[in-house]
């Protein structure tokens, strides 16, 4: 969304007639998932602030229309862009894959296995029991560990990282982030990685000794990778319409890097 927002303010602001497609009925893109975390209400601000951009430079937003092969047709016919710019972010790898070998994890298919997506708009449930594997280090892990413990239940992350989310340090929020953790019973295990996701938990391994220790768990969390969404490139291609990739979609990053590129993309038009 802040790739998005970027790109059809500054589009809006050189004179271009903007439209926006959003496939869900609410703005916001991965912002609503971050807003769902306990404690974060600041995307919210953020999210009222671009939306009141957007109206103000009169960008025409057409919520709940989803862009695919099926439906590229009547939109091409109803807006005749000259140009298109897609800011249609990325999905968190279901696999498991990361940069510890670069591979799916062992195991990841199993009903017990879910994304952090998954729990947060609550197309998975949660047992009592749960393992979180980040590799993100970002709020993500600490955020869904804090909201399933509130929950009553048993969280263990598990991160590649020398400390769980070490990108908290930026905003000097790590010491109440893991105070909290810690006073709700939370446990982290860091320099470790899963070798093999099983029936009762995972096979894990720490990353220097290579020691190998089992994790309890009713519940696998997977928060490694991303993968960019880049369907509509070709779909668009095919048509004839110049399409360029601009945030999570060219590369999953920062919020600051998405609106840099939504910026850029604007200018260069």
């Amino acid at each position: 969304f802040s790739a998005m927002r970027g790109s059809a303010c500054a589009a809006a602001r050189r004179g271009h007639e903007v439209t926006l497609y959003e496939k869900e009925q609410e703005l916001g893109g991965q912002a609503r998932l971050i807003k769902k975390l306990p404690g974060h209400t600041l995307p919210q601000t953020f999210l009222d602030y671009i939306e009141l951009q957007l109206r103000k430079l009169k960008v025409k937003i057409m919520s709940g229309r989803e862009i695919d092969h099926r439906t590229i047709d009547d939109l091409l016919a109803e807006s005749q862009p000259d140009v298109a710019v897609l800011a249609t972010g990325a999905r968190p790898a279901r696999d498991g894959r990361g940069a510890v070998t670069t591979e799916p994890i062992p195991g990841w298919e199993q009903e017990h296995v879910c994304t952090y997506a998954d729990v947060l708009l609550g197309t998975a449930r949660a047992g009592g029991n749960i393992l979180i594997v980040d590799e993100l280090a970002d709020r993500i892990a600490p955020g869904v560990a804090e909201l399933l413990a509130e929950q009553g239940k048993q969280v263990t992350v598990l991160t590649r990282w020398p400390s769980l989310s070490p990108n908290l340090l930026w905003w000097l929020d790590a010491p109440f982030v893991m105070g909290r953790l810690d006073a709700m019973g939370v446990t982290i295990i860091p320099n470790a990685w899963v070798r093999e996701i099983g029936a009762g938990g995972a096979a894990c391994y720490n990353l220097h000794s290579g020691r190998a220790f089992e994790v309890d768990a009713d519940t696998v969390i997977l928060s490694t990778m991303k993968y960019s969404n880049t369907n509509l490139v070709s779909v668009l291609k095919e048509k004839g319409v110049a399409a360029h990739l601009i945030g999570d979609a060219r590369a999953p990053r920062w919020m600051w890097n998405a609106t840099h590129d939504g910026y850029k993309a604007a200018m260069d038009l």
